[in-house]
């Protein structure tokens, strides 16, 4: 009587599944579009984290460009004024009436204020963009939040140097339109009456038109790149569990 022969362990068995086909019937792992939920809080996250991270940062460069420029004068004034060349009266009044302005104003206290209240500011727009984000159930919300933030910054800059040429322009045209109009009014230009209400009027329309630029323009620009990083960071469909 013959038995039949062992198996081959070192012979693939036909019959056996293959570890190496994949599964047909495997979730796919897809990555869908974005819901109405998701682009909602996208939109509202970079508009308004976008706008306050935007403010808090104006404050906070202005705040050091200011210190360094007070700073740069103060030194250069210092140096002059140990020179061993012979100075002046009038330098060495300028120089003492300079840090007596400083000191008088408490500037370094306002620039410190300034420089904490840009920095609160930036904070709060960091935190607002990401607790929209969770609350909207966007995969990843502080990873989105500061990806987009660190894109953002270079927009920012060419952001605020067109809003400034467009202020500037604005500036312009409105102080021409208003001292214009002062030639039929009781205080016309030249005196301090009209030239005093031209400048407010041109200072009004250059604020006016600034500040809704940047709000508007900022606000875009943040919901395009919170829109792009929510994608960048949106899970697949077995990841999500959907």
């Amino acid at each position: 009587m013959t038995h039949p022969a062992a198996p081959n362990p070192y012979v693939p068995n036909p019959a056996a599944p293959n570890p190496y086909v994949p599964n047909p019937y495997a979730p796919a792992s897809l990555r869908p579009p974005l819901s109405k939920r998701h682009k909602r809080g996208a939109f509202w996250a970079g508009f308004v984290g976008l706008n306050l991270v935007s403010l808090g940062g104006s404050l906070l460069v202005s705040a050091a460009g200011v210190a360094a420029f007070v700073a740069f004068l103060s030194a250069a004034m210092d140096s002059t004024g140990s020179s061993s060349l012979p100075s002046s009266p009038d330098a060495s009044a300028s120089q003492d009436g300079f840090a007596e302005a400083v000191d008088s104003i408490d500037l370094w206290a306002w620039l410190t204020i300034a420089a904490l209240v840009g920095f609160a500011v930036v904070a709060l727009g960091v935190i607002a963009s990401g607790l929209i984000l969770r609350g909207r159930g966007v995969r990843k919300p502080w990873a989105v939040t500061w990806s987009s933030i660190g894109i953002s910054l270079p927009v920012l800059v060419v952001i605020g140097f067109v809003g400034a040429t467009v202020a500037q322009f604005v500036g312009v045209a409105a102080s021409i339109a208003a001292f214009s109009s002062m030639t039929t009014s009781a205080a016309p230009a030249g005196s301090p009456e009209g030239d005093l209400t031209a400048a407010l009027t041109a200072a009004l329309a250059t604020g006016a038109v600034g500040l809704v630029f940047s709000v508007i323009v900022v606000g875009i620009a943040g919901w395009l790149i919170w829109w792009w990083m929510t994608h960048v960071f949106r899970g697949s469909t077995a990841a999500n569990g959907e």
